[in-house]
């Protein structure tokens, strides 16, 4: 389930910086300092923090499903959601 950035940093240990993978992106990404699995962190505001195999796409409102699946459609995709003529589908 999602977590703020202190209740992460306490389960996962350290986070390094948040960053963006396109200057015009609209979510932020992080991972653990010691990063020895296979988890994918992502954020909207820097507050809260999403793992994307928990979280996605049940703990997102509509809209950030829609942002995130825009922004990553390959991740999207393996959770069964898409963008098609600009709707939004998720199976």
């Amino acid at each position: 389930m999602y977590m703020t950035k202190e209740e992460t940093e306490a389960h996962y240990g350290p986070m390094v910086r948040f960053y963006k993978e396109k200057p015009n992106a609209i979510i932020w990404h992080t991972y653990p300092v010691k990063e020895n699995f296979t988890t994918y962190f992502f954020s909207f505001d820097q507050k809260i923090i999403y793992e994307f195999w928990e979280d996605f796409p049940q703990n997102l409102t509509r809209e950030e499903v829609y942002l995130f699946t825009k922004e990553n459609p390959r991740m999207a995709e393996l959770r069964g959601c898409r963008i098609v003529h600009g709707q939004l589908i998720c199976e």
